[in-house]
């Protein structure tokens, strides 16, 4: 059984922890700029000057080890604070478990509650996952430096991504729409299905669980948030699932996604009815539909449905 892994701020008694999981990083020689860790002084006043000045440093603990970390630090120089820099690294025994996407989610949000109103971040083009991961989270390619890296005779480009704080809706007091957008879907799960859902919404989806509010806490269940996505799972006495009816989600990965669910034990059904869109379905462990569609083949992505 794999051990719990908790996303935390980092504070002091991880420094060390988090020196190791950089520099095994780095000695990797393809992800990061630096090829071991910088000396544990520099790394320690990086991690101090962060918590000092509130600056969103998190990492991964697995059994109190680091397994993983993200910093987005703001640029220091007058006329460019409201950048800032994203840097994150999961150690190589634990990739594939989505650390990286709930390190980098959570650090975005706390980014964004912050104040900061741009994220910027270089990866270098032969990190596919990555850059897969990236654009999955909303970011998009600036620019590209061309052969920026040489290592052991071969070269590399460095993409150049970022990510915009979305600002409000625009309204229009004549002539909008009643129904303005999908805010969330709720599914249902008999009492006592919590762990269930959190194994499969979290564990294989990859969504973050989010506290319901208080007065909401005593009917069981659990809320879910992803980027762009909220699912509600709520409890249902008489449970009648939904075999026919569904929500339907864009998945950035999904090839990986299926064989996520065939290795969980879930029936993945290949649906080829409507032209160029490569999807599938499946049903949650309480037998409710679920549809996943690859990530720029979606409806709405298309541009099909839209007002």
């Amino acid at each position: 059984m794999l051990e719990e892994v908790v996303i935390s701020p980092i504070a002091e008694e991880h420094i060390e922890g988090f020196w190791r999981c950089l520099d095994s990083v780095a000695r990797e020689r393809r992800y990061l700029l630096m090829m071991e860790a910088p000396p544990r002084a520099r790394v320690q006043e990086f991690v101090r000057n962060n918590i000092r000045n509130g600056n969103v440093q998190l990492v991964a603990l697995a059994g109190g080890e680091v397994v993983g970390w993200c910093d987005i630090v703001p640029r220091p120089h007058e006329g460019f604070q409201h950048c800032g820099v994203l840097g994150m690294g999961v150690l190589a025994s634990h990739r594939g478990r989505g650390i990286g996407r709930r390190l980098a989610t959570e650090a975005l949000r706390r980014a964004w509650e912050k104040g900061l109103e741009k994220v910027e971040l270089d990866v270098y083009a032969s990190n596919k996952v990555a850059r897969s991961l990236y654009k999955s989270l909303g970011f998009a390619v600036e620019g590209v430096r061309r052969r920026a890296r040489k290592i052991d005779g071969a070269y590399d480009d460095i993409v150049q991504m970022a990510l915009f704080r979305e600002g409000g809706v625009a309204t229009n007091s004549q002539g909008r729409p009643l129904i303005t957008a999908l805010d969330h879907i709720q599914v249902a799960m008999p009492a006592g299905g919590e762990e269930q859902a959190r194994a499969f919404y979290h564990g294989i989806l990859g969504l973050e669980e989010v506290e319901k509010p208080t007065k909401l806490k005593s009917r069981g269940g659990c809320w879910f948030h992803g980027r762009r996505t909220i699912v509600h799972i709520g409890v249902e006495e008489e449970l009648r699932a939904a075999r026919k009816a569904h929500p339907a989600f864009t998945v950035s990965d999904l090839e990986g996604l299926r064989h996520a669910l065939e290795r969980a034990g879930y029936q993945v059904i290949p649906d080829d009815a409507v032209p160029g869109v490569e999807r599938f379905y499946t049903f949650d462990p309480f037998g409710n539909r679920l549809e996943f569609i690859r990530e720029g083949q979606g409806f709405l992505q298309r541009g099909q449905g839209y007002l």
